[in-house]
């Protein structure tokens, strides 16, 4: 099978899956480097790489021809996109009221404090040069919230990294 082929369908089969409700992920930094090596170790199956034969990530990522995004990339842009549509939902609906909750202020339990969805997005957000409240304003003009997505997936498409 031509690689271009055996690449659709592990889009398909795995990717679709294992990204299945990703932007409701908290992805810290050492959960998206095991999320990406994953990843390459499947695109390394895929297209049948086995030991002896050993390539770096960036000719692996050549070799796809550029058809693959890291997944902590996709996740963070799906991540945003969702926030989007969260803002725009009606105020009565539970998923905006769940929102308003994690938004209270609490007192925080001793030690090490646990990574949020919400200081994830602002993360991402501050990414884009972009504050939480200026984002709760821009999300409901829907071409500039997409336009905001767009510059998202193309700051997090670079050339992948060459380490292994």
């Amino acid at each position: 099978m031509r690689i271009r082929l055996k690449i659709r369908i592990f889009k398909a089969c795995v990717e679709s899956i294992f990204l299945y409700n990703s932007e409701l992920w908290t992805v810290n930094k050492t959960t998206a480097n095991k999320i990406d090596s994953f990843h390459r170790r499947m695109l390394r199956k895929a297209i049948n790489i086995k030991w002896p034969r050993k390539i770096s990530n960036e000719q692996l990522y050549n070799k796809t021809k550029h058809h693959q995004q890291k997944w902590s990339n996709i996740i963070k842009t799906r991540r945003i996109r969702w926030y989007g549509h969260l803002q725009r939902l009606p105020e009565k609906t539970p998923a905006k009221i769940s929102l308003q909750e994690a938004r209270r202020t609490i007192k925080r339990p001793r030690g090490g404090q646990v990574t949020t969805w919400l200081s994830t997005i602002e993360k991402d957000l501050m990414e884009l040069d972009l504050s939480v409240e200026d984002a709760s304003h821009l999300v409901h003009d829907r071409r500039e919230w997409r336009k905001v997505v767009r510059i998202s997936r193309a700051l997090r498409s670079p050339e992948p990294d060459a380490s292994q």
